[in-house]
């Protein structure tokens, strides 16, 4: 998957788990938002409807007192009062229809006034009593109403309390005309009670009054009568009943006989579907529950207004989304692409990629930019040790390689003063190889380090020595105070053969420490070509060249195995061991003669050497069989070698008496240690794998695989 689809597709599921999270969030919040502004609501108009039923509470009882005190009240109340008290049937009729008639004409004027001025509709119906309760006059009948003289003790309990006490009463109270809101107050003539009067509204008047409520939202359920109160009568016999408003709405498909029997007891808040209901009691005259209001408040509409609202945000989010996605999609181009190169470049090195040529150009000052230029230089630098390694392999002698290791540090590295000692490690002596800016002695040393190498500190420990932390860590050190030392020892197989004296003046060595590890990737690199070119010098001297073609023999690798074997394993690289042989070269000699095999041989061997390069080691194992130890390889490189020998030799004329001979070879690969870390061993695999190219045919490349060789000697 590339990696900016690994960057989208999380960003994508992020904001999806962060949108989904966030709409059940969204929901809970908002319900209890809704359930939060419905409570202090309804609270608030619990309020409002109390206060409004007190209002008219207070209305009635004023007007009731009021009334109460009107002297042509009091003069009718005495009329009956002065009724003999032998009066007969007929003069009792006639006294009471007097007092009748008489308080009607005081009382009617009175109404007529407030009706002028703009109170109709909201006159009070006006009753007179005397005690406890009998009825004197009503100033509204209905039809089959006994115009007065009944008997309301029964059921009308304040009335009875008001002519017992004297004391004003304002309330709810159930009648057999409905629910009313009542005034009642007494008549009282200094010290004699005469009776009591009162002003009274239907129920429904305060909910019709309640200001800034809609009456479909608001529902008043009552009573019949002052009956013993239960969940049974309420769902049951249906003694409770609607007295507002008369038509339909939703609340009422939200109160149900459970809410109202809760309602009747204590305040009970419900919401559900964003549909609030608010119950309380209704408490009448005498202290006692006898009905239930109930407060709806539907927010559908105003869901369906904040919805629009958050779809709306909702869309400019995900529009805002997909340009976010899409910015980010060429953000993570512009980022992955050159990602994607430099990373193609690193897995091409790390399989052995020799082609260092490529480059990126990417003009940009970010940090991209910035790993841009950093990878250039980097192959810059790979691409320059490459070069370097290559330009010293083909170097004739140690010689030049100790110059061109001179140039290198003069040249590129801009050092003015530096030593290059080579190691006679059979002799324990140093040779100054190259010297550039030495003091007036010659060496920047005690030159008895020269005779006995073991008094130079980086040869005996074979470690960095550098004088930067401690000036005095090296005591053969001759340099002063203003002048410091960095010893570099090149390790050839097992030991120090090449030690790199650097030196530079105090100011110098923050430069200096910067470029030390470069330079010892150089010698590092030069390692291998100063141990095969001293190596070879060493044959050279110990008569290990085969006279005929001038190839090294098998006493090379005797005397030599342990060095060169020592220094592929402390490098942890590959040493890649060919053996090879000349087809049915028996036939040349029988044929042509010794003489026409030797100039064979010596053409072969021509061939091999020019195959291979001038770090690896070509020997004459034995008569026409030929060993190449190729240094620092890998396995495929080993093959690739192998096969270019073959097809070199494949293509190769060999001049013989009467005219050219064509010959081939068979060629059987091994590899050190990675087959075997025991040398001859490897050989031994090699020999295998050529035995096998020869049985399959011969002219051909053999690889060793395990199987091929089990036995314990070799």
């Amino acid at each position: 998957m590339r990696i900016r689809y690994r960057i989208i597709i999380p960003v994508f599921i992020f904001f999806l788990i962060v949108g989904t999270i966030f709409a059940l969030l969204f929901r809970f919040f908002l319900v209890r938002s809704f359930k939060n502004k419905f409570a202090q609501n309804a609270s608030g108009t619990q309020q409002i409807i109390l206060n409004h039923i007190n209002q008219i509470d207070e209305s009635a009882l004023l007007m009731a007192a009021t009334i109460s005190a009107i002297p042509a009240v009091h003069l009718a109340y005495h009329m009956l009062q002065q009724m003999p008290e032998n009066a007969g049937k007929d003069m009792r009729a006639i006294y009471t229809t007097d007092t009748r008639k008489f308080l009607r004409g005081t009382i009617t004027p009175l109404l007529k006034n407030i009706e002028a001025g703009g109170g109709k509709g909201n006159l009070p119906r006006i009753h007179f009593h005397l005690s406890p309760a009998t009825s004197l006059l009503r100033l509204w009948r209905k039809p089959g109403d006994h115009d007065g003289g009944e008997d309301l003790s029964a059921f009308r309990h304040s009335i009875v309390r008001v002519n017992q006490t004297h004391l004003p009463m304002a309330g709810i109270e159930a009648g057999r005309a409905g629910i009313y809101i009542r005034g009642v107050v007494s008549i009282d003539d200094k010290d004699s009670h005469l009776g009591s009067v009162e002003c009274f509204f239907p129920i429904t008047r305060a909910a019709d009054i309640l200001k800034g409520i809609k009456t479909e939202s608001l529902s008043i359920y009552t009573l019949k009568a002052n009956i013993a109160l239960s969940r049974k009568d309420l769902s049951g016999r249906g003694k409770i009943v609607k007295i507002f408003p008369q038509k339909a709405s939703w609340l009422d498909k939200a109160v149900t006989p459970s809410l109202l029997a809760k309602g009747i007891q204590k305040d009970v808040l419900n919401f559900s579907d964003f549909k609030g209901t608010y119950a309380f009691p209704l408490v009448n005259i005498m202290g006692k529950k006898c009905g239930v209001i109930v407060y709806g408040k539907d927010f559908t509409q105003d869901l369906h207004t904040f919805q629009k609202m958050v779809f709306g945000v909702m869309g400019m989010f995900a529009v805002a989304l997909v340009i976010l996605v899409f910015i980010l999609l060429i953000i993570a181009r512009s980022i992955t692409g050159p990602i994607a190169k430099i990373s193609t470049m690193m897995e091409r090195l790390s399989l052995g990629e020799r082609n260092l040529s490529f480059r990126f150009r990417i003009e940009r000052n970010d940090e991209i930019g910035r790993m841009s230029n950093a990878f250039n230089l980097f192959i810059n630098r790979m691409e320059n040790l490459k070069n370097f390694k290559e330009i010293t392999e083909e170097d004739e002698s140690l010689e030049d390689v100790y110059n061109r290791i001179a140039t290198l540090l003069g040249d590129t590295f801009h050092l003015s003063a530096f030593t290059l000692y080579e190691v006679n490690n059979s002799k324990n002596h140093l040779k100054p190889v190259c010297v550039e800016g030495a003091p007036e002695g010659g060496l920047w040393c005690d030159k008895d380090i020269l005779t006995n190498a073991n008094h130079c500190r980086a040869k005996r420990v074979s470690k960095d020595v550098s004088s930067l932390v401690n000036p005095e860590i090296c005591p053969r050190f001759l340099g002063d105070d203003t002048v410091r030392t960095y010893c570099i020892p090149v390790i050839i197989g097992e030991s120090s053969g090449l030690i790199a004296q650097i030196i530079f003046n105090v100011d110098k060595q923050d430069r200096i420490e910067e470029s030390i590890e470069r330079i010892k990737q150089y010698l590092s690199e030069c390692a291998p070509v100063i141990g095969s070119k001293r190596l070879v010098g060493l044959l050279r001297e110990t008569t290990t060249v085969d006279a005929l073609t001038g190839l090294l023999n098998r006493r090379f690798l005797a005397d030599s195995v342990d060095t060169l074997t020592a220094g592929v394993l402390r490098r942890g690289a590959l040493m890649g061991v060919l053996m090879l042989d000349i087809d049915f070269f028996k036939q040349v000699n029988d044929t042509y003669g010794h003489e026409s095999g030797d100039k064979v041989l010596i053409q072969v061997a021509a061939i091999l050497k020019g195959a291979v390069r001038q770090s690896d080691v070509v020997v004459r194992y034995g008569g026409e069989e030929f060993l190449i130890l190729l240094m620092e390889v890998s396995e495929a490189k080993t093959a690739e070698v192998a096969e270019k020998i073959r097809a070199s030799m494949e293509a190769a004329s060999f001049p013989v008496p009467g005219g050219v001979l064509k010959k081939t070879i068979s060629i059987g690969t091994a590899v050190f240690p990675s087959d075997t870390d025991n040398f001859w061993k490897c050989v031994k695999f090699a020999d295998v794998a050529l035995y096998k190219a020869k049985e399959s045919g011969r002219n051909r490349v053999v690889v060793y695989e395990k199987g091929m060789w089990d036995q314990e000697e070799y």
